[in-house]
């Protein structure tokens, strides 16, 4: 009986320690992420060469685009400046004014940027489509100069640089 007792014994501590050894605790673990606003592309764009011709009696322009990618449903402010507008404007299609084509000697020539494309003509945002295949969005520039400002201009070739800025 002693013996049965001490197997009895032992059987118990095994199944005690068995079913401890089966208990289990689940713990939660929380994941979290950001997704950051951020733009990809616009690529530096040139107009191509504007022919200003001072006996024409209208405007001439020059327009260029390049595509950008930016986070999704995220609106990113465009805004455009040189170095005669310093304090950067709302790239909007009704225009900034402004900007001024230069010839060393020359009077300058004035000039207007105005947005096209997937800029938003009265607040110049644009709202971003993900960054995934397709999802380009076209920022549109057009150069625009009056008769009026072309109309004493001197000979030669004038430049200016405009900044195109994407605000996250």
């Amino acid at each position: 009986m002693k013996k049965f007792m001490v197997v009895l014994a032992a059987m118990a501590f095994v199944i005690a320690m068995a079913g401890s050894a089966l208990a289990s605790r689940t713990s939660n673990v929380n994941v979290s992420g950001t997704v950051k606003d951020v733009c990809t592309g616009l690529a530096t764009m040139t107009i191509p060469d504007i022919t200003i011709d001072p006996s024409l009696s209208t405007s001439v322009t020059g327009t260029t685009s390049e595509t950008v990618k930016c986070t999704k449903n995220h609106d990113f402010q465009v805004q455009v400046s040189s170095d005669e507008v310093t304090t950067p404007q709302n790239f909007i299609s009704a225009g900034v004014t402004g900007f001024q084509l230069k010839q060393s000697g020359a009077p300058n020539i004035p000039y207007t940027v105005k947005s096209s494309g997937d800029v938003n003509a009265t607040s110049g945002k644009i709202t971003g489509n993900g960054l995934s295949a397709g999802a380009a969005l076209t920022v549109g520039i057009i150069a625009s100069i009056l008769q009026s400002d072309a109309a004493d201009a001197w000979t030669g070739a004038y430049t200016d640089t405009v900044y195109l800025t994407i605000v996250y």
